[in-house]
C-alpha cells in the first residue's frame, strides 16, 4: 500500500488549518456598527421601536403570530406574515409558506436581504414577523390605552400589536417600516440594476433634451386614503385619487401631461396606452408619481372599475374613517379581500434615478426612507394647494428650468446616497437591534412550530421551480452560503421542500402567486407593469 509521505500530509492539514481560519475569520468578522448618513432616518427607528419600551416584546405576544396560525390557510393575519427567529447570529423562519404563498417578490426580497444582513452584521437575539402584503396591515393599527401603549387591532390574544415589520405604513400603525427589499433588487429594472446605469441615464438623453411634458403611466388604482379626511388639499378638500383624476386632467392639457393610465385612450390616436420600461421614461423632463400598487383584484364581489368607483366604495367603506373598519365583524369581510394594493408607490425609488424632476402627490402612507426626503429639495409636491395644482408645478417647473434641474439632480444624489443596498442593510441591522432592546425573554427554537435556517430557505426558494427566476439568489448564496455554520446538508433540503409541499395552499391570492418561472421571472423580467 502506498504511503502519503509525511510533508504532503502535513501540507494538507495546514490547508485545512488555514481553510477553517478563513471560515472562522469570515464569521468573526461581522459588524456591529454602521452609519446611516441621514439622522432623521436614525431618529425615526428610535420612535418606531420605542412603541415597545413600556410593555416590552413578550413571548405571549409573538405567540400570538404562530398558535391561531396553525394550518390556517385563509385568516389575513396568518398568511402574510412570514415569523423570525434569530439566535446567535442565525436568521431562523419559524413558519413555512405553501408553494402558493410566496407572491411576487414582495416575501422573496426580504429573505434574500434579510439574509445578507445577517451574514454582514452581528445581529442579537430577537423575534418579529414580516408582512408581505403590498398595504401595510389594518391588524397593527393601534388602539393605545394609558397602561398599555400596543393595545392595538391585533385578532388573536393579548391584542397588543407584535413585533411587524413592512415595507409602508402609515400615521396610528405599529407596523415597523423597512425597504421593498423585492423591489430593491429582483427584477431585471429593480433599484439595484438601475444604478449602474445613472451616467447612461444621466447622458441619454440630457436634461436640455428631454421633453417638458409631465409624464405618467400606472395602473388605474384608488389607494383607500383618497376622497377623505386622510389627505386633504389647502382649500380643505379631499385629495382625489390620483392615478384616476391626472389620468381625466391629460385629456385637456396634452400640452403638459402625458399622465395616461394602462390601457386608457390616448389622446389623439384612441390607441391604448402600453408599458413604457423606466428606462425609456427618463427621455420626458418631469416624472408624475403617484401612490398605489396593485397587481390583482379583489374577492367577495369587490371588482376593480375603470374608474375607480364601485371597488373604491366598498373597500372604502371598510378602511376610510377612523380606523373602525377593524372590528371583529370587518375582520370577516377584510379577510375576503385579496390584494387591493393600498400602499405606495414601488416606482417612487426608481424615478429619483432617472434624472428627471419628480412630481409626487401628496399620500397618507409613507415609506422607510420618507423621514429624511424634504418637498422643494428632492421632489416637487402636487395636490396640495388643490386638485389641479399639477398644472402649476409643470409651469413652475418650465419658467424656473435651473432650479427644476437641481432638484432633479438632487433628488438622484438623495437616491444613490440613501437607497444603495449598503445603506439598506445598515437601516435593517439597526431597527433589528434597536428592536431587540425591548426582548423581554430569550428566543428558543423549541418553542416554535419549525426552525429553518435561512440559508437553507433561500436555496429552496432557488431550487423550486415557481420560484427559482424570481430573484437573484446566488448574490447571497454565492459569497455566504458555504461558509455558513447553519447549512444543512443536501438531505435537508429535500426534506424542507417535501414539507413546503406538504402545507395546505393558501386559499386566495393563489392565482397570483403560482407564477411560473416563465411568467414574470423577476431575474429576468420586468416590473414595469407593477406600478
Amino acid at each position: 500500500m502506498d504511503l502519503v509521505p509525511p510533508r504532503a500530509v502535513l501540507g494538507l492539514l495546514l490547508l485545512l488549518w488555514a481553510g477553517a481560519c478563513v471560515l472562522e475569520a469570515q464569521a468573526a468578522e461581522k459588524l456591529d456598527s454602521c452609519d446611516l448618513v441621514d439622522p432623521k432616518i436614525e431618529e425615526h427607528i428610535l420612535k418606531q421601536t420605542s412603541l415597545f419600551a413600556t410593555q416590552g416584546i413578550r413571548d405571549e405576544v409573538i405567540r400570538s403570530l404562530h398558535e391561531p396560525c396553525i394550518n390556517e390557510t385563509a385568516k389575513h393575519p396568518c398568511i402574510k406574515a412570514q415569523k423570525f427567529l434569530i439566535k446567535d447570529g442565525v436568521v431562523y423562519v419559524t413558519n413555512l409558506m405553501p408553494v402558493n404563498g410566496f407572491g411576487y417578490v414582495e416575501l422573496i426580497g426580504f429573505l434574500v436581504e434579510l439574509y445578507e444582513v445577517s451574514q454582514v452584521y452581528k445581529l442579537p437575539d430577537v423575534e418579529f414577523a414580516y408582512w408581505h402584503d403590498d398595504n401595510p396591515p389594518a391588524e397593527t393599527v393601534l388602539r393605545p390605552t394609558a397602561e398599555n401603549p400596543t393595545a392595538s387591532a391585533w385578532p388573536f390574544p393579548p391584542h397588543d400589536a407584535p413585533p411587524v415589520l413592512a415595507w409602508a405604513t402609515f400615521p396610528g400603525n405599529a407596523a415597523l417600516v423597512v425597504p421593498y427589499s423585492g423591489a430593491f433588487r429582483c427584477p431585471k429594472d429593480s433599484f439595484d440594476s438601475l444604478l449602474e446605469q445613472v451616467p447612461h441615464m444621466n447622458a441619454n438623453p440630457p436634461w436640455e433634451q428631454r421633453e417638458k411634458l409631465g409624464f405618467g403611466r400606472w395602473n388605474i388604482f384608488c389607494a383607500w386614503y383618497y376622497g377623505n379626511h386622510h389627505v386633504k388639499t389647502a382649500d380643505g378638500q379631499p385629495v382625489p385619487c390620483p392615478r384616476d383624476y391626472i389620468n381625466n386632467l391629460y385629456y385637456n392639457h396634452t400640452d403638459k401631461l402625458l399622465t395616461v393610465a394602462l390601457n386608457r385612450p390616448l389622446a389623439g390616436s384612441g390607441k391604448p396606452a402600453q408599458q413604457v420600461p423606466l428606462l425609456e421614461q427618463n427621455k420626458y423632463r418631469y416624472i408624475v408619481s403617484t401612490d398605489g400598487e396593485l397587481d390583482y383584484v379583489q374577492r367577495a364581489g369587490i371588482r376593480e372599475s375603470p374608474g375607480c368607483h364601485s371597488g373604491k366604495s366598498q373597500a372604502t367603506a371598510l378602511i376610510a374613517g377612523k380606523y373602525d373598519y377593524l372590528g371583529h365583524d370587518s375582520h370577516a369581510t377584510l379577510g375576503k379581500m385579496v390584494g387591493i394594493g393600498w400602499s405606495i408607490s414601488s416606482k417612487f425609488d426608481k424615478y429619483l434615478l432617472l434624472g428627471s424632476l419628480v412630481l409626487k402627490a401628496e399620500g397618507f402612507v409613507y415609506g422607510w426612507y420618507y423621514p429624511a426626503m424634504k418637498a422643494w429639495e428632492h421632489y416637487v409636491p402636487f395636490m396640495v394647494k388643490d386638485k389641479d395644482d399639477v398644472l402649476e408645478m409643470i409651469d413652475w417647473a418650465r419658467s424656473h428650468d435651473e432650479e427644476a434641474h437641481k432638484i432633479a439632480q438632487a433628488g438622484q444624489s438623495f437616491a444613490l446616497k440613501h437607497l444603495a443596498r449598503k445603506t439598506r442593510l445598515c437601516y435593517i441591522y439597526k431597527l433589528i437591534k434597536e428592536l431587540a432592546k425591548h426582548m423581554k425573554y430569550t428566543p428558543d427554537c423549541s418553542k416554535r412550530p419549525v426552525c429553518v435556517p435561512l440559508v437553507e430557505e433561500i436555496k429552496f426558494l432557488k431550487s423550486f421551480d415557481v420560484t427559482h427566476a424570481h430573484c437573484r439568489y446566488d448574490e447571497v448564496l454565492g459569497p455566504y452560503a458555504a461558509a455558513d455554520p447553519a447549512a444543512r446538508t443536501p438531505e435537508f433540503l429535500k426534506d424542507l421542500t417535501a414539507q413546503h409541499q406538504a402545507v395546505p395552499h393558501h386559499l386566495w391570492g393563489g392565482r397570483r402567486h403560482l407564477l411560473g418561472s416563465s411568467s414574470g421571472s423577476s431575474s429576468s423580467g420586468s416590473s414595469s407593469g407593477r406600478q
